[in-house]
């Protein structure tokens, strides 16, 4: 059996090696990591919004409930 590499990631390799010959590895690395601690700050502020509105959605009906 053949088992070659695809070529689309030999140029992902190649790129790779580019960004870190030029040092510009890092940069990428951090942009990264900003997007993903962007994403993850959007989530919790999104949960923590989520929540308010689910408690005052109780509040109203324990509210409406009759005795």
């Amino acid at each position: 059996m053949n088992f070659s590499i695809p070529p689309i990631f030999l140029l992902l390799m190649q790129d790779a090696d580019f960004f870190r010959s030029t040092g510009k590895i890092y940069t990428v690395a951090v942009v990264a990591l900003v997007i993903w601690l962007l994403v993850l700050f959007y989530l919790i502020r999104l949960e923590k919004k989520l929540k308010s509105i689910e408690d005052q959605m109780t509040k109203h009906n324990e509210q409406e409930k009759p005795n």
